[in-house]
């Protein structure tokens, strides 16, 4: 299955951050999923993309499933994100995960288009939802939609060993431009 891993652009009031840290979120989520799936890496933050940039750079790339890690402050960008892909693809499912679905799942749910949120840590919910998207009722610490309604497994239990998940990809995203920004934010050339 080919798998889009997105990283949405942060935006702090009016004004995007450039990327500082490597996404190690979706890091981790490349490591377990790289040998059972063909990965798409899609990386808006690093890319600076709008919303039509976005679009038209998928487009060239477009997935059998899109996944997305979301933060609270990506909200409104993800959200329109969201909405067009679900016209331009309604086909495709879109999963979201990272804090924003994890806290605000029933948002998510209720205000845009995305078939499913991971609950927690994806390290294991997500390669399990990705072998069961057709019928996802028992994958644990998902939130989903079926006929209309949105509904909730069972909780998943947190990774008790945290030895047990491969170390990031690191390697999936273009680390030097993390780098590079982290080298010239302010402090760093100020010298404080």
């Amino acid at each position: 299955m080919r798998v889009m891993l997105i990283q949405l652009p942060h935006f702090y009031g009016d004004d995007s951050r450039p990327p500082t840290i490597y996404p190690l979120g979706i890091g981790y989520l490349a490591s377990v999923l790289k040998d059972s799936h063909e990965l798409e890496p899609m990386d808006l933050w690093a890319d600076s993309s709008s919303i039509d940039q976005a679009l038209k750079s998928i487009s060239k790339k477009v997935p059998d499933v899109f996944c997305i890690s979301v933060y609270s402050t990506q909200y409104p960008y993800f959200k329109e994100l969201i909405n067009g892909l679900k016209k331009q693809y309604p086909q495709i499912k879109i999963i979201a995960g990272g804090p924003g679905a994890t806290y605000s799942w029933r948002i998510f749910m209720e205000k845009t288009a995305v078939d499913y949120c991971v609950i927690g840590e994806g390290e294991v919910t997500l390669p399990e939802l990705l072998q069961c998207l057709d019928d996802p009722s028992g994958v644990k610490g998902i939130a989903y939609r079926h006929n209309g309604k949105t509904l909730i497994t069972s909780y998943r239990e947190q990774i008790a060993n945290l030895d047990s998940i491969p170390l990031p990809d690191r390697s999936f995203f273009d680390i030097e431009r993390y780098i590079h920004n982290s080298l010239t934010q302010e402090g760093f050339r100020s010298g404080s």
